[in-house]
């Protein structure tokens, strides 16, 4: 992770109307400026701060941003990317190049498109995307042949698709809806049975 701050720039955070109130820096963070806050009631000097935010469940740092009456949370990466980052192709996602979440520096950061993230993520083993590695695996299919009792094993939708059967029909007999698919029954093998095929 970068932590430098010697060469750290500081802008306008770039999303309406929260530029008038916040600042953010190339090195990731996120600070308030000095201002006044007004309403019927009261004034007062808002100093400004360094904002902490807090890191989501998905890995991702966030803060919340308030002008006026306008409330919103941000991800960080994105407030950095739209102040630092070209986009000339106009991608709608960030990409962290280091596949660290936190590291949130704008030379960490480039925009892309969202097959070129998860590729990105596949590549660097961020995402696990492929048969039992898949967090949504959920085990291995067996094919029984009605006619002769042969059984074949399968690992995911791609197999079962090049073996010549119908991925939506095979889940629909797994989950009894139907009987049986192009000559064959299938059922899940049992997680303790999947070390042993």
């Amino acid at each position: 992770m970068v932590n430098s701050f010697a060469d750290e720039k500081w802008l306008p955070v770039s999303v309406a109307p929260y530029g008038d109130a916040y600042l953010v820096s190339s090195a990731g963070r996120i600070r308030g400026v000095n201002r006044i806050a007004e309403s019927e009631f009261f004034i007062r000097q808002i100093r400004g701060v360094i904002l902490k935010g807090r890191v989501r469940r998905d890995g991702y740092k966030t803060v919340n941003l308030s002008y006026k009456r306008n409330r919103q949370t941000f991800a960080i990466h994105r407030l950095v990317a739209l102040a630092f980052c070209n986009n000339p192709h106009n991608h709608p996602e960030v990409n962290h190049k280091d596949g660290d979440k936190l590291n949130n520096h704008a030379s960490n950061l480039e925009w892309v498109s969202h097959i070129e993230n998860i590729q990105h993520s596949i590549r660097t083993g961020l995402n696990k995307s492929r048969g039992a590695d898949n967090k949504q695996f959920k085990g291995l299919i067996v094919a029984t042949n009605i006619v002769t009792n042969e059984k074949i094993t399968y690992c995911g939708k791609k197999a079962l698709i090049d073996a010549g059967f119908d991925y939506s029909s095979v889940y629909a007999v797994i989950g009894g809806r139907n009987k049986s698919h192009r000559g064959h029954r299938f059922e899940r093998l049992p997680l303790n049975d999947q070390e042993a095929a």
